[in-house]
C-alpha cells in the first residue's frame, strides 16, 4: 500500500531476513518487517531517491546499509533503520 506505481525490485536482508526492501517506478524504496502482525506494522522505512528505482540491495558488515540505482544511473546509499 505504500507504493504508488508498479515494484520493480524486492530483496530480502542476507543478515535478518525478516526485513524485506522493495524499490519501485514511484522512486520510493521501502523497508519492510515480514513478521508483523498486520499490514500497517510492517512498515519500517521509506527511502526516497527520487527517480524510478532500477536495482537494490543490502551493504555493510551487518547489511545496515541499503542502496539504489535510479533509472538515471544514479546510486543512492541509505542506513535504511533511519532513512538516511
Amino acid at each position: 500500500d505504500n507504493h504508488t506505481d508498479i515494484v520493480t525490485q524486492v530483496a530480502f536482508n542476507p543478515q535478518n531476513e525478516t526485513e524485506l526492501l522493495t524499490g519501485a517506478e514511484d522512486g520510493l524504496m521501502c523497508l519492510y518487517s515480514t513478521t508483523a502482525a498486520a499490514a500497517d506494522e510492517s512498515l519500517l522505512s521509506i527511502m526516497n531517491p527520487n527517480c524510478a528505482v532500477r536495482r537494490i540491495g543490502f551493504f555493510g558488515g551487518n547489511c545496515e546499509g541499503a542502496y539504489c540505482v535510479t533509472g538515471v544511473e544514479t546510486l543512492s546509499l541509505w542506513h535504511h533503520q533511519t532513512a538516511r
